[in-house]
């Protein structure tokens, strides 16, 4: 069960690197690792890869959106947790906000492709 457990939180976290790392650079080089993990992980998760075409879509200001959204969840959990207000350090846009926002990111998504199967 522990197994398991660790097994998904590791996959957790690898996915939101690689959603990171798209909405931080925009994209990944072709033919890169980052590339094929993408694709590993839109082929796996229907909801999610919604969303992140969506956001693809979109462009710069697509992505600027969604990183304004991840510094404002960071900044919200820190309130919580330290006494006097966030203090600004470490890395805006870090790898446990990213996986905390993916469930939502898939809610969207499956709106998303609700949608698209409606707009048919």
């Amino acid at each position: 069960m522990i197994n398991r457990v660790d097994e998904q939180l590791r996959q957790d976290h690898r996915i939101a690197e690689t959603v990171r790392h798209e909405l931080r650079e925009g994209g990944c080089r072709p033919g890169g690792h980052r590339e094929a993990r993408l694709r590993k992980i839109l082929v796996g998760d229907a909801d999610l890869a919604a969303f992140i075409t969506s956001v693809q879509a979109g462009g710069e200001p697509a992505r600027a959106e969604e990183r304004d959204r991840v510094r404002q969840y960071r900044l919200e959990r820190l309130k919580k947790y330290r006494s006097g207000g966030p203090k600004h350090r470490g890395d805006s846009l870090p790898t446990w906000a990213v996986a905390e926002l993916i469930p939502l990111w898939r809610d969207w998504g499956r709106l998303i492709r609700d949608a698209q199967l409606a707009g048919q």
